[in-house]
């Protein structure tokens, strides 16, 4: 029973690449568009929270410090966290911008990410409602979510200000740098949050190209699903950028949405050459070529 099973495992991965190799490839290339033009967004909303904290710092430079940080998260079992340490070093070392005020920079910029967040969350939890496949683990994942950004912005500025303090850092927060006056800006508020829903939006979209360029269409809705689901596994992955535990989940989850197991395993294998493959190779030139490895040694120096 066990070798027909593995027999029938590997016959659907075999199949999966036939399937990728007949991909439309304007669409291919259009995912690929439609994932670097988020990264510009992610650029942009950067540059306008540090601006808002008195800082301007070159919209490139911004760029590359995502690429950097997506490159460490894919190659270190950190779980984003050494990845935000990287991006914060490398703006402090290619901007000139505080250590402290990047890193809060980052901090303010992924709460407000988390709201979209938790808004498609809520929306594939209904949805699953809807269509009768609740599922408990994406609906306490939502829960979780939730508490953990209620702790962030009501405690963030003391857990900082108390690590200046314990490190020993010549640095104190101003009105301009603290999280809670940030979030006093309404105008700040309203632009973060418009382009961390465009980010998302774009995410959600580019998994259905994705699935139409393999010849799977489905409704917009269960890629709301397969989105949220993709983002709480590569948080919880412990393996390097998720690796391998990412794969397998979302395949799975792509199949149990409606997809052939085939097609399921060729979108998977599509999506990561994008957003795995291609970011971590696009991160590596930049963390070579432009100071990152400086950056990240000025870093571990503190």
């Amino acid at each position: 029973m066990l070798d027909l099973d593995i027999g029938r495992v590997l016959g659907e991965v075999r199949e999966a690449f036939k399937v990728v190799l007949s991909a439309n490839l304007m669409l291919v290339l259009a995912a690929f568009a439609i994932y670097y033009f988020s990264v510009i967004v992610y650029a942009v909303r950067w540059k306008v929270v540090l601006r808002s904290m008195g800082y301007d710092a070159p919209l490139h430079i911004l760029a590359a410090g995502f690429l950097g940080a997506v490159f460490v998260n894919n190659i270190t079992p950190t779980s984003r966290a050494g990845g935000e340490l990287v991006r914060a070093a490398y703006i402090s070392y290619k901007a000139e911008v505080p250590a402290v005020p990047a890193f809060n920079s980052i901090v303010y910029e992924r709460i407000v990410e988390s709201l979209p967040v938790i808004a498609l969350a809520i929306i594939a939890v209904l949805y699953g409602l809807y269509v009768g496949t609740w599922n408990p683990w994406l609906t306490g994942s939502v829960a979780a979510l939730i508490l953990l950004v209620i702790v962030f912005f009501r405690f963030w500025d003391t857990i900082i200000e108390f690590a200046i303090k314990k490190l020993g850092l010549n640095f104190s927060l101003d009105s301009n740098t603290k999280i809670s006056n940030l979030f006093a800006n309404k105008k700040l508020f309203a632009t973060a949050l418009t382009l961390s829903s465009i980010v998302w939006i774009l995410d959600v979209v580019r998994l259905y190209v994705v699935a139409a360029a393999l010849g799977w269409e489905a409704p917009i809705m269960r890629f709301t699903i397969v989105a949220v689901i993709y983002l709480v596994l590569g948080i919880f992955g412990f393996t390097p950028g998720g690796l391998g535990i990412v794969e397998g989940g979302l395949s799975a989850t792509l199949a149990a949405m409606g997809a052939p197991l085939k097609t399921a395993i060729g979108i998977t294998v599509v999506e990561r050459l994008i957003s795995y493959v291609s970011s971590t190779a696009m991160g590596f030139v930049i963390i070579t070529l432009t100071g990152g490895r400086e950056a990240w040694k000025r870093l571990r120096s503190r």
